[in-house]
């Protein structure tokens, strides 16, 4: 499904990724955990090229991208592989939450108005939203807000979902609900690929975990292997500081 081969980035001397080859299964789960700046978020959105790699090959699925021989045609085919759950939601805050999820099917989709709006109803149905099609962002608490983001990039019906820490800017009552209902769509046979610090929620979810430091993943496999201490001293300090 997803296929990363020695993958590089650099900003202005610094080595966000160095040299990282991995590959993610269909229908699996990987969680990407690490101390902050060791390269997570940038690794998740090299996925979606919203940031572009130095140097490196990716896959998804049929559609691949030579960072060195970039076409913008293949960069576009990627780009629809995935679709991404952001930190801040990053929703427009002049549409409401339905307006929100049919300027994307609209724009990336080409699906005509009444097609996109009765798409996007059904996966603020999904979210449990159905009743704030018609609320603006300012009018959605923060929760509300994220899941409009999760039924956003699902409604685009992609073969990847990918998350940048969807629950970091949430208080705890608001965090339950947008990882129950994460985990809610683990289970559908979704691909995905989520950057969190939420450790035992990452255990709970996922097929397997990447630990990630100074660039590299440095580690990976099974939740157990890498939360029971098998997977080194450095490792299981960090897992401990995060009570997993």
């Amino acid at each position: 499904m997803i296929t990363v081969t020695d993958l590089s980035k650099s900003f202005r001397g610094f080595q966000a990724l160095d040299n990282i080859s991995f590959d993610i299964q269909p229908r699996e789960v990987v969680s990407i955990i690490g101390p902050s700046g060791s390269g997570k978020s940038t690794l998740l959105r090299t996925l979606n090229l919203l940031v572009v790699p130095d140097a490196g090959k990716i896959s998804i699925g049929n559609a691949s991208i030579d960072a060195q021989h970039l076409d913008r045609k293949q960069v576009n085919t990627l780009r629809r592989k995935s679709s991404m759950v952001f930190q801040h939601y990053n929703l427009f805050r002049n549409k409401t939450a339905l307006e929100n999820i049919t300027e994307v099917l609209r724009f990336a989709r080409k699906l005509g108005r009444k097609e996109a709006d009765e798409k996007a109803l059904e996966y603020l149905h999904r979210v449990g939203l159905h009743d704030k099609a018609s609320s603006y962002p300012a009018m959605l608490s923060g929760g509300q807000q994220q899941r409009v983001g999760i039924a956003r990039a699902l409604s685009l019906e992609p073969e990847v979902i990918l998350m940048d820490e969807p629950t970091s800017s949430l208080d705890p009552e608001m965090r339950r609900g947008v990882l129950k209902l994460i985990a809610e769509i683990a289970t559908q046979n979704i691909t995905m690929a989520i950057v969190t610090h939420e450790m035992n929620f990452a255990r709970e979810i996922s097929n397997r975990l990447f630990f990630m430091e100074q660039g590299k993943i440095i580690a990976q496999g099974a939740p157990d292997e890498i939360s029971l201490g098998k997977a080194g001293s450095r490792i299981n300090a960090f897992v401990n500081d995060y009570e997993i």
